[in-house]
């Protein structure tokens, strides 16, 4: 596992994604976008214009950050299909890398998984979300639905729990999509110090003029 995506921009922070299968580039550096409409991470690329994207060509990968001043948003195309079913696997880990520091942050495990309807409708409720029966008769018709979870590590890659959402703190969340010739990932971080929230990456927002 290699490292991508140290930012500028962030006061002096720097961001390491984890994927296995997937060789990166020695010291690259992007730059976070400031955004004043707030990406969805949906895994849709209408957000992202073609000349906010870097390209690393020794993993054949887009990537872009951008910042509202609460959240970090990340955009990543995987071209190469071969670290995919292990991406699908074990899913991508994401930490804030203070600058300076010996060692990282504590971070985030962003994976996709797939539940049961019940289940699904469960998670739905327990999240707030008031159904009728008739929508939980529609979700029944599916047998099974896709769930995308985020769930705050520690530096080791420990699994510290769900990450729920606090005042004025939303918690990380991400999507994908995939497409005839790539899968398209986005993901959302907050901004805030891991103190705060377990998988916060701890920086301030970069200049709105960057």
């Amino acid at each position: 596992m290699r490292e991508i995506g140290l930012f500028r921009g962030m006061a002096a922070i720097g961001l390491l994604l984890l994927f296995s299968g997937l060789t990166f580039s020695e010291g690259r550096v992007a730059a976070s976008r400031w955004t004043s409409s707030s990406p969805k991470a949906d895994g849709l690329d209408e957000e992202w214009p073609s000349d906010y994207l870097y390209y690393d060509k020794e993993s054949d990968v887009d990537y872009a950050f951008r910042n509202d001043g609460r959240n970090l948003y990340i955009h990543l195309v995987v071209r190469n299909s071969k670290p995919l079913s292990s991406i699908e696997a074990t899913g991508i880990a994401i930490y804030g890398y203070p600058a300076e520091a010996k060692q990282r942050n504590n971070g985030a495990r962003f994976i996709k998984r797939t539940v049961k309807a019940d289940r699904f409708i469960a998670m739905l409720e327990s999240q707030g979300r008031v159904l009728t029966e008739e929508e939980k008769k529609e979700l029944r018709a599916k047998p099974q639905h896709p769930i995308f979870m985020a769930v705050a590590i520690d530096r080791e890659g420990e699994t510290l729990g769900a990450n729920k959402r606090q005042a004025n703190v939303d918690p990380p969340a991400f999507g994908m999509t995939k497409q005839a010739d790539a899968a398209i990932y986005e993901f959302r971080i907050p901004l805030a110090s891991h103190e705060l929230t377990p998988a916060g990456v701890g920086a301030e927002p970069g200049p709105k003029n960057s």
